[in-house]
């Protein structure tokens, strides 16, 4: 025994707080990984120019899918083939094309998420169940 003159609650103690040092550390490193992942989703809006000016989800990038290919090969958030890709337009063929595009350029994380107001609807669903867990986490 290294420590004999050390009592065993002193030993105990010191376990749970050594355990509990390694369990914030493994929670605070997961944390920061789970925050890269929210970093990494690119919402694309397939509609025209015109549309996307009229309305669009905030933060979605404004690419046709006749540019599609060029901003990909061009555009800084494409750079890693692991990002989220979520596509929305009101013409779902539009949306098929983007997809094929980008699975044949290597990327498989796309996903539609169909119209702009079903764009919104999923988009405020998300920020509406982080704000309740905030509230529930208090």
């Amino acid at each position: 025994m290294l420590y004999p003159k050390i009592s065993r609650s002193v030993r105990a103690v010191v376990s749970v707080a050594f355990i509990f040092i390694l369990g914030f550390q493994a929670y605070a490193g997961n944390a920061d990984s789970a925050k890269k992942d929210r970093a990494k989703v690119v919402m694309i809006d397939l509609r025209d120019t015109t549309d996307y000016s009229i309305d669009h989800v905030n933060g979605a990038l404004n690419i046709s899918p006749d540019n599609l290919e060029d901003a990909v090969n061009t555009r800084k958030e494409f750079q890693d083939k692991n990002v989220r890709i979520k596509l929305y337009s009101d013409d779902e063929s539009s949306i098929t094309s983007a997809k094929d595009t980008f699975e044949r350029l290597g990327f498989y994380n796309v996903e539609s998420l169909g119209s702009l107001e079903d764009a919104k609807v999923r988009v405020n669903d998300v920020k509406a169940t982080k704000a309740l867990r905030r509230e529930e986490a208090k």
